[in-house]
């Protein structure tokens, strides 16, 4: 399997490929069996998916996987879902049916295709928000760094989400990782990448104070 890292524009000559990694989305892309080489369609066009608010203002992450439907002309006529949490269905949906490609070809000839996406979505590193002339500067935490959890070796790979509550101190440093509910399978992994997350700290009264807050990851294989 080939790899090759590319811009979001850069069209696409292996098998697999990634695409991106844009405002907290990580993008890949593969052609599916019985696809060959020589039928792999080119990338053209890509519409970036909106990250739901619901999902971004919960600090939620999480992979979805699709099969994009590619007719003779190049255009998507279906967007299949095979995996990945439903937050983020309709937001990767919506945004592929918009991507163009040059169809794939067998023996010189264009020919329908099925294109796999994997579309990876984490909150993005945000800018930090600077105090306002009247004064006014409380706000609450706001993730400057974080570090992806590592998927755990598990005898069956399986899906599964952790919620958990992190403590912040006034320096933005995680302090403490409280584990609420999930699978067990993963609440190691979960705690020790959140542990090394940094964050600017909450502010209240244009002043840094230690705060809490919650965060749910998903784990997709």
């Amino acid at each position: 399997m080939v790899t090759l890292q590319c811009s979001w524009r850069l069209k696409l000559f292996v098998l697999v490929v990634t695409l991106a990694t844009l405002g907290g989305l990580r993008v890949s892309a593969q052609t599916v069996p019985p696809s060959t080489p020589e039928a792999t369609p080119t990338v053209l066009t890509t519409v970036e998916p909106v990250y739901p608010t619901a999902a971004l203002s919960d600090h939620i992450i999480g992979t979805v996987v699709v099969h994009a439907h590619i007719d003779e002309q190049g255009k998507v006529t279906g967007v299949e879902v095979i995996s990945g949490d439903r937050v983020f269905h309709q937001a990767v949906i919506d945004a592929v049916k918009q991507w163009t490609f040059s169809p794939a070809k067998k023996n010189g000839k264009p020919v329908a295709s099925v294109y796999q996406i994997s579309i990876t979505f984490a909150p993005p590193d945000p800018t930090p928000i600077p105090p306002t002339p009247s004064g006014s500067c409380n706000h609450i935490a706001i993730l400057l760094h974080r570090i992806a959890p590592v998927y755990p070796k598990l005898k069956s790979a399986h899906k599964g989400k952790v919620a958990l509550q992190v403590s912040i101190d006034d320096h933005g440093t995680v302090t403490d990782v409280k584990t609420l509910s999930g699978d067990q399978d993963f609440m190691t992994a979960a705690t020790d990448a959140v542990r090394q997350w940094k964050y600017q700290p909450t502010f209240k009264d244009c002043k840094a104070v230690p705060s809490t807050t919650k965060v749910t990851i998903l784990f997709n294989q």
